[in-house]
């Protein structure tokens, strides 16, 4: 039901509007949906830890995305203070070839304190593997995650969509 209705609402891969959104995620970050610091009716609260990764990544979504321009996300960052967060994207061949950091992209940003607007440009991301093009007709994983943080952290997310 969750991916059945993931591909009818496609372009927006979560809003986090329903609540069986959260079982479309999955990582050792701990998430739940939020209904208080919503951007609209409900986020995703993400609570992280200091470990070396930690994050989440959305599963059962569509894998074509030759269509659009971006992917575009709302981020909340709820206390004083900035969060350094990563977002990595990678297709189907780099699965098959292995784990290589070169293979991939991964793009990071500065979360200040209040609702921060991502947006990661896909013709970068289709230019980011050092010795071919990324397949975006064969995206199989968007992370975000957090990396040695000195102390847990609380963040929302909000409106993952592509453009």
């Amino acid at each position: 039901m969750a991916e059945w209705t993931a591909r009818g609402r496609f372009p927006v891969p979560s809003d986090f509007e329903m609540p069986f959104e959260a079982d479309r995620w999955e990582g050792d970050a701990r998430f739940v949906i939020d209904r208080f610091e919503a951007g609209q009716v409900a986020s995703l609260r993400v609570h992280t830890d200091t470990s070396l990764y930690c994050g989440l990544a959305p599963v059962r979504f569509p894998r074509n995305w030759t269509a659009y321009r971006y992917v575009r996300m709302e981020m909340l960052n709820p206390l004083p203070g900035q969060v350094d967060l990563n977002c990595r994207l990678h297709d189907g061949q780099h699965e098959r070839r292995g784990p290589t950091y070169t293979d991939r992209c991964d793009t990071a940003f500065r979360l200040r304190p209040g609702w921060n607007s991502i947006r990661i440009d896909l013709g970068d991301v289709v230019r980011a593997p050092a010795d071919r093009m990324m397949d975006m007709e064969n995206i199989r994983a968007l992370g975000v995650f957090c990396s040695q943080l000195q102390a847990p952290r609380t963040i929302f997310i909000d409106d993952v969509r592509l453009a």
